[in-house]
């Protein structure tokens, strides 16, 4: 998991995933239980199934940029570093970076 794209579509249960210099492309159906994304100089790109519950907790480095089109999130006050139960809630979905962007959607 250093250097290049990986891709994970069709997820249905947990991810725990540690990247290094790679950029993810990530596709979950149904998020089942706690998961974790960690990546460090890279890019990660994560969609969410529209009406999937989550718990969502981020740590991103200022030298990380966030975007979503998730709306409880858009009204985050804490932007630089956005959580929050979506959808009612459910299985927790951490996501930390460092030195890259993460774009998380529904």
């Amino acid at each position: 998991d250093r250097g290049g794209d990986s891709s994970f579509r069709n997820i249905r249960g947990s991810i725990n995933i540690d990247a290094d210099r790679t950029n993810l492309r990530i596709d979950l159906l149904s998020l089942k239980g706690p998961s974790r994304i960690e990546i460090d100089r890279g890019d990660a790109d994560v969609s969410v199934a529209r009406n999937q519950g989550f718990d969502l907790a981020t740590s991103l480095s200022r030298r990380t940029d966030f975007d979503s089109n998730v709306s409880s999130l858009l009204r985050s006050r804490d932007r630089k570093n956005p959580s929050g139960s979506i959808n009612g809630g459910g299985p927790r979905l951490s996501i930390n970076a460092d030195r890259g962007s993460v774009r998380l959607r529904s």
